[in-house]
């Protein structure tokens, strides 16, 4: 019985797990008709039950004076005479213990292996063991103890054999020996040696090993040195057994070389002492450092303290086996400052409850009602939430990183149906890990969309929020597109005199005068060198020698296309999602790019990807925010499908575009199809003239040497752009990503005054009557 049947009775309805349960069932209440029953196994594909017919009449055993023993492992019945009620060999203990005593050294090892003993020494006796013992003492009962004259009689005929058998083998002292103790009542039966001896000899004496039975006391034995040395120490105790199969299930023991009788694993591992050594969390352990005391209170000795350092698994359902204290080793972050940010998100989330309940005290179900006084603190709460559910998803997304990339080895290994076979659990419970770890994340991300919409209810801009995946940018009021300039036949001396704010991205002139300017923003990471010598070269002497640059690779022009083309769907996701719950104020303007001269010198040229302006400022010169847009192509597992850090060699570029804009913020984005990471940098005036002294240096002059080295404080420098990020870049949320469907405007315009932005209107500006929210 390997623990996955079913028993069904075969003249009612029961159904139970426990063989027991089924056998006694059919005694009480079938007991005038055959005792069957069905079983089912549960782990095939196909059900498959099968009848069992013992061929007995349960009161006809009865009415003989005889009893049915169940065996729950064999699935078996035995018949056993009916003992007398003064019988004296009917009462045994049912709940032996050993008390295993290990004398005390002072090796600390052997202190530990008796401190693991004292762990498990007052476990309860799983119920199988008990009813094998049971089953053993009654057979015992009813076989050798009541028929005490034969067993005499039989010790006296078989003793001349033994003695002379011992005399052969020189065993015949020790055989002495052992009867002289047991007369003298100095053996201790309980020893486990004494124990192990008298398995070995029930082995023996059996005709068949299934048969075989053990107490409680030496599977406990067994227990422990399986946890102690696991499997193959059970391997080297017990010898061969039995080999090969046989369709009868006879096993003759004397086929077989044992060592020491030693259980089955299945039955070893399967008790309730192994299953709460299992539940032994790490930590400090107490009780040793007590026995250290006890056994040595005037502290003579010195003692060294050492940790066994493993690597840690968080605690997952339910479990806290990785949340250990090391003093704040165990980092970073330490298990300190997980509980502080723990507590803190705690209380972020339970000031939304408190608002929320504060609405329903006044009677206020509809959001679109929420009183103006409350507005704000509802308002900041919500998004401080959907911060915090951002952090979540971010951790929960690097967790599910490893887990594919764990994956993935595991499947370059398995190139064998043995190695398959070999790994079959393993792929099976990372892959269900991973579809866990999904779900959550999309139920969270649903969460997102949920708070997202109720508080653009609140801020009265519901209308401007897409519920769906496909945002309609012709109806979305908050989108201003550009009609920009259309000239192929800029030149190099037009630039200084045209309004290159009009000129719009990826048309013919901005390509024109994009050409002409020595650095541009996404090229000022490499220009400055950060990206090595031989990028820096390369682009110098596109600058001052018209060399053409390394014609990109097909994969990298996969990802450039890849970027250019979802631009449009990062922008619908910003005017649909994040704009009415985070900026309910704002608008999202498409930007042409701009320039920066150096003593007549077209130095800088930039190319925002938008810009944030306030609505009621249409067409007004100063934006809010900087936006610049990232949409990483969808590669392997090993990488992200998008950042939840800002990566310092975008440092360079926002900057430049804060600079160009005169904002203060820029809004950056990171686009994929599932969701869009949404990030809030300052400007940092400082190391934007550090870097514009650095461009200068290098480019300002006609007469500039390529440079042959990388500069001596480079490093450092890309170390300030590191605590850049870290400093002055925050997590705002992370949202459903939409799909876009554009407003079909096109580049009409052929100068600079036909040149405007264009304003869409939505179709519907009134929010929904009835919103409720519950958190």
């Amino acid at each position: 019985m390997d623990g996955n049947e079913i028993f069904k009775c075969i003249y009612c309805q029961l159904t139970t797990r426990d063989f027991g349960e089924i056998i006694d069932h059919n005694i009480i209440n079938h007991g005038d008709v055959l005792l069957k029953i069905r079983i089912v196994n549960t782990l095939q594909t196909a059900t498959h039950e099968r009848t069992k017919n013992y061929n007995i009449i349960s009161n006809e055993i009865l009415r003989n004076g005889k009893i049915i023993i169940p065996n729950k492992e064999t699935m078996t019945i035995k018949l056993s005479r009916l003992p007398e009620e003064n019988d004296p060999f009917l009462h045994f203990q049912e709940n032996k213990k050993s008390k295993m005593e290990l004398p005390l050294e002072t090796d600390i090892s052997e202190r530990a292996t008796e401190f693991l003993f004292k762990q498990i020494q007052d476990l309860p006796i799983p119920q199988s063991d008990l009813q094998d013992e049971q089953e053993e003492n009654v057979m015992e009962t009813h076989g050798e103890h009541f028929l005490d004259t034969d067993n005499s009689t039989e010790l006296y005929e078989l003793l001349p054999s033994v003695i002379q058998t011992l005399k052969n083998e020189g065993e015949m002292d020790s055989y002495v020996k052992f009867n002289r103790l047991l007369a003298g009542n100095k053996l201790p039966l309980k020893n486990i040696a004494f124990l192990l001896f008298k398995d070995v000899v029930s082995w023996y004496s059996l005709d068949d090993s299934h048969k075989m039975r053990y107490s409680p006391e030496v599977k406990q034995f067994w227990r422990v040195g399986l946890k102690l040395f696991k499997g193959r120490f059970l391997r080297f105790m017990s010898g061969m057994k039995n080999q090969g199969q046989d369709i009868q299930r006879h096993l003759n023991p004397e086929d077989s070389a044992i060592n020491f009788a030693v259980p089955d694993r299945k039955s070893l591992d399967g008790s309730d002492i192994s299953e709460t050594l299992k539940n032994l969390t790490p930590r400090i352990f107490h009780e040793m450092i007590d026995m250290l005391h006890e056994h040595d209170q005037d502290q003579l000795q010195t003692y060294k303290i050492c940790f066994d350092g493993k690597k840690l698994n968080a605690g997952v359902d339910g479990q806290k086996s990785g949340d250990i204290n090391l003093w704040g080793y165990e980092g970073p972050p330490s298990l300190q400052k997980i509980e502080n940010r723990y507590e803190n998100d705690l209380k972020c989330i339970s000031s939304l409850e408190r608002a929320i309940s504060t609405l329903d005290i006044r009677h206020i179900t509809d959001l679109a009602y929420v009183p103006e006084s409350c507005k704000d603190g509802i308002t900041e709460t919500g998004k401080n939430v959907l911060t915090v559910i951002s952090e979540r998803l971010s951790a929960l997304r690097k967790v599910k990183q490893k887990k594919e990339i764990s994956l993935e080895k595991i499947k370059k290994i398995c190139t064998t149906p043995e190695m398959n076979a070999k790994y079959s659990y393993a792929i099976s419970a990372i892959r269900t890990f991973i579809y866990r770890i999904g779900a959550c994340i999309d139920r969270l991300l649903n969460l997102v969309d949920t708070l997202g919409y109720a508080l653009s209810v609140i801020n009265d801009v519901s209308f401007l929020y897409c519920r769906g995946k496909i945002c309609y940018l012709s109806e979305q009021q908050n989108y201003v597109c550009l009609t920009g300039i259309q000239n192929d036949t800029i030149k190099r001396d037009d630039v200084s005199t045209l309004d290159t704010t009009f000129v719009k991205q990826k048309s013919t002139a901005w390509k024109t005068i994009r050409s002409f300017a020595k650095v541009t923003g996404s090229t000022c990471f490499d220009a400055l060198g950060l990206g090595g010598l031989k990028k820096q070269k390369e682009h110098f002497e596109y600058v001052f020698s018209g060399k053409e640059k390394t014609e990109p690779s097909p994969e990298v022009k996969k990802y450039m296309q890849h970027g250019t083309v979802n631009e449009i769907n990062c922008v619908a996701t910003l005017v649909s999602k994040v704009l009415p719950v985070f900026y309910p104020t704002q608008s999202y303007f498409e930007e042409g790019c701009k320039v920066d001269y150096l003593d007549n010198t077209f130095m800088l040229l930039v190319s925002p990807d938008g810009s944030l302006r306030s609505s009621c400022e249409f067409g007004g010169k100063k934006p809010c925010f900087a936006v610049e847009i990232k949409c990483p192509y969808p590669g392997n597992v090993y990488k992200p499908k998008v950042y939840y850090e800002l990566p310092h060699y975008y440092v360079p570029q926002i900057l430049s575009e804060m600079s160009v804009l005169e904002t203060n913020c820029i809004i950056f984005l990171c686009y994929s199809l599932e969701s869009t990471i949404v990030f809030e940098a300052d400007f940092d005036s400082m190391l934007w003239d550090q870097i514009m002294s650095r461009l200068i240096q290098c480019y300002g002059k006609a007469e500039s040497k390529c440079p042959t080295k990388l500069s001596s404080d480079l490093k450092e420098f890309q170390e300030k752009m590191k605590q850049y990020c870290k400093d002055n870049v925050r997590l705002i949320a992370e949202v459903p990503s939409v799909v876009a469907k554009t407003c079909g405007h096109d580049v009409v315009s052929s100068d600079k005054n036909d040149a405007k932005y264009n304003q869409h209107k939505s179709l519907q500006q009134i929010p929904l009557k009835v919103v409720q929210f519950q958190i």
